[in-house]
């Protein structure tokens, strides 16, 4: 339960009030955080995307880790995109990535 109040939160805060402290935030964690390891995350989202019956957002997740060049900052950068045009798809991340950020935002 605890975990899905820290989701709510921080769904919350990217769509409202802190949207730009919420996209600080995950650059910053972005920024530390090794590109084989938020692959990782983004191919877990999307299978918990699936298996919640949101295809749409499961489809998304797969595109941003499915290309020749999805690395590095590129991968990055496109995750970071899509959790700010969707931000409802924080909701399939792990619970200890959401934690990460929310610990960054002020």
């Amino acid at each position: 339960m605890h975990d899905d109040v820290k989701h709510d939160q921080l769904v919350e805060l990217a769509e409202n009030g802190k949207a730009s402290e919420v996209r600080l935030a995950t650059g910053e964690y972005f920024k530390e955080l090794d590109a084989v390891r938020l692959r990782d995350y983004v191919h877990a989202a999307a299978c918990n995307a699936l298996i919640g019956g949101d295809g749409a957002a499961s489809w998304r997740l797969h595109g941003t880790v499915n290309s020749p060049i999805s690395y590095g900052d590129y991968l990055r950068e496109k995750v970071r995109l899509l959790l700010f045009d969707h931000p409802r798809i924080f909701a399939f991340f792990a619970p200890d990535f959401k934690r990460e950020i929310l610990s960054r935002v002020s």
